[in-house]
């Protein structure tokens, strides 16, 4: 007669009454039966069931192959534990034979998630708990794991270190009643982590690192009684979410995160006035130190904020409209701001005898290739009136016979200024770069400013030589322009330099 049938009857009348009045689960030793080496076996009974339930706990503390220690396994067993005993992983098949399975706890192992092959569950066609808590190598999850697992009640993953959950992880255990991923590193949850679980009644995902829960998050699963989101990093608590649809929500643990209560936060703040769901209230803070509760949305503006809008559409128009009539109008502006600046700062006009000194006001040093510009433009305006200036001009006053050097040299000697043409041909010219080096000497052996730089093109600064880089950055610069009123200011700002004796204000 096999143990089934002896004890069962006998046990049953014993303590039926006793576990009915408790709801609990009791085992006793299983003394007639053969067991399996290096395990323990009891027989159990769940509250108000019959006895004849077979329980197995391995007692040693290492596996050298689960595969053939799970084959001695008696497949009537309806709880298996293997606590504890250094599993790192767990081939196809291992339990295909326990059919009957109802427990299996695999807690305190060290289980490397690379090392638990994709089916291996396979074959735990009545599993209800699934306990894989507290392993040293489990980072992440797959849904394959889970897939046979039809008629799952609770999952344990705490206590792990799994950094993220694949989409569709229980898409198949549509009887779970009970998720903990508690004290793992997760960082953020998939949409569909508790959608469609028309059973569930408890999640726990505190102590983890979660940033932001997905909309929805508990679209089909209506019967959740407790969720638990504590010890995160969660800043807002979005009404997509969807916590206000579940009616039989009773505790809700959001305390220890970083919740900003601002316009986002005031239908939470409003739902919660009006149900009493909040576990620890006290230790639900916002991120400004204050309860949420306390939080007072009043306080914020947080309508559509159509006068900051209007307010900023107006000044972004009058500011754009400003800087295209300063574009317009630029060479108009700078005339207007040299004419100010003249009348404040002024300058040193010179002083009579000066003219005595030299022979020319000022000498010209360009380009051949600039000739033109210059016998049409400067030469007939400066010399006629009102400026009146004595101009050395190379094609006129050169003396034929002498050397350029020499006339160079006597030019800037006779000139009280010398005014440099700046084009791109005069950075190329030889005998431009002579005359700036004359000017230069004479500058350093008078202690005074000779030079005035017109700028006729535009010229990259590394392209210049020292003494117009120099020039630049002293601001001894005047521009031409094409434009009406930039030829006035070009001309008003040339005058000014021509007259100062030795600091240019332009």
């Amino acid at each position: 007669m096999t143990w089934k049938f002896f004890w069962t009857p006998i046990l049953n009348v014993f303590f039926t009454i006793l576990l009915s009045s408790r709801g609990e689960t009791r085992c006793v030793s299983a003394t007639n039966i053969t067991c399996p080496e290096g395990f323990s076996c009891e027989f159990c009974a769940f509250s108000y069931e019959s006895w004849g339930n077979l329980k197995l706990v391995y007692n040693l503390k290492s596996v050298s192959d689960l595969k053939e220690l799970v084959s001695r396994v008696p497949s009537e067993t309806v709880l298996l534990y293997l606590q504890s005993a250094g599993i790192s992983g767990i081939k196809n098949g291992t339990f295909s034979k326990l059919g009957r399975l109802l427990k299996l706890y695999l807690h305190g192992n060290n289980l490397v998630w690379n090392l638990v092959e994709l089916d291996a569950f396979q074959g735990l066609s009545s599993l209800q708990l699934l306990d894989l808590s507290v392993q040293r190598g489990i980072n992440q999850v797959r849904r394959e794991w889970f897939l046979p697992l039809s008629k799952l009640v609770k999952i344990q993953l705490e206590s792990n270190i799994i950094k993220s959950l694949p989409g569709g992880t229980f898409a198949n255990n549509v009887q779970l009643e009970t998720i903990l991923l508690h004290q793992n590193k997760l960082t953020e949850l998939p949409d569909d982590i508790m959608r469609d679980l028309p059973k569930l009644k408890r999640a726990m995902f505190q102590t983890n690192e979660i940033k932001t829960l997905p909309g929805n998050l508990l679209g089909g699963s209506t019967q959740v009684t407790e969720l638990n989101f504590a010890h995160n990093r969660l800043s807002t608590i979005s009404s997509e979410i969807g916590f206000q649809k579940d009616t039989n929500l009773t505790s809700l643990h959001l305390y220890n995160n970083p919740i900003e209560c601002n316009c986002d936060l005031i239908w939470f703040r409003n739902w919660v006035s009006t149900v009493n769901v909040l576990v620890s209230v006290n230790d639900t803070m916002c991120l400004s130190g204050y309860r949420i509760v306390d939080f007072n949305p009043d306080t914020l503006e947080c309508g559509f904020p159509y006068i900051k809008i209007i307010v900023l559409s107006v000044s972004g128009l009058l500011l754009i409209s400003v800087l295209i009539a300063m574009g317009k109008n630029r060479w108009r502006i700078r005339y207007s701001l040299h004419l100010v600046k003249a009348r404040l700062l002024g300058y040193q006009p010179l002083v009579d005898g000066d003219d005595d000194e030299y022979e020319y006001d000022v000498f010209l040093s360009h380009s051949s290739k600039d000739e033109e510009w210059v016998s049409k433009v400067l030469h007939p305006t400066l010399e006629n009136p009102p400026y009146n200036y004595k101009l050395c001009l190379d094609y006129r006053d050169f003396i034929v016979g002498e050397t350029i050097a020499d006339n160079i040299i006597d030019a800037v000697q006779k000139s009280r200024k010398t005014a440099f043409i700046l084009t791109k041909s005069f950075v190329e010219s030889e005998w431009c770069y002579f005359e700036l080096e004359m000017v230069r000497q004479q500058m350093f052996d008078e202690h005074r400013d000779l030079a005035i730089l017109i700028m006729k093109e535009n010229v990259p600064t590394g392209d210049m030589p020292g003494l117009l880089k120099y020039l630049m950055r002293k601001g001894n610069h005047i521009e031409w322009s094409d434009n009406k009123h930039g030829e006035l200011l070009f001309w008003s700002k040339l005058d000014s330099a021509l007259k100062c004796r030795q600091h240019n204000i332009v």
